[in-house]
């Protein structure tokens, strides 16, 4: 449960990033991009306040994700949506991100191989989501092709929306 205040101040947040309001460039139907919901480790402390901050970030994402997934990009393609994780040091939070793919995604993405969670990451991102009262709607993912040497942790939909390829039928069609 993410309370209210802690909402509004994500807000902010995302506000600086000039996030707040989903950009038209997320709907282009050529758009495929992966972009930080925050940039500075120091605009997401405040979070210590209510709580365990990486889970909070977790949940913050999805809420974010979720937005973006009820919107209608200009594109009559189906789209990859998903919320990415990364963490530069484990000692520091986690850094989500948004993946957005609105078209050509087979063809755009075909180097992304996707697995079962096995690294550390990919495991403490699925007992964070576990924690979390909707963990059911969502499947994690362990990217370690990528980025030579790291693993991104890719969270996305079980069953996705209409128009939304989701995250273990990108997986299993590669």
């Amino acid at each position: 449960m993410i309370f209210p205040s802690a909402k509004r101040r994500f807000k902010s947040v995302l506000r600086a990033e000039q996030l707040a309001e989903i950009p038209s460039s997320f709907r282009d139907s050529d758009f495929c991009d992966e972009v930080p919901l925050y940039s500075r480790y120091k605009q997401v402390d405040y979070l210590k306040e209510y709580g365990d901050v990486d889970r909070l970030l977790l949940e913050l994402s999805l809420d974010y994700f979720k937005r973006l997934a009820s919107e209608s990009p200009a594109t009559t393609s189906r789209r990859f949506l998903a919320v990415t994780v990364v963490r530069d040091d484990e000692k520091e939070y986690i850094v989500p991100h948004i993946f957005i793919c609105n078209s050509n995604v087979r063809r755009r993405l075909r180097g992304l191989r996707l697995s079962a969670p096995s690294s550390p990451l990919g495991r403490y991102v699925q007992s964070l989501l576990r924690q979390m009262p909707d963990s059911a709607e969502y499947t994690v993912l362990d990217d370690r092709s990528t980025i030579p040497d790291d693993v991104r942790v890719f969270v996305g939909y079980c069953k996705p929306q209409d128009r939304l390829v989701g995250l273990g039928e990108f997986a299993e069609s590669v």
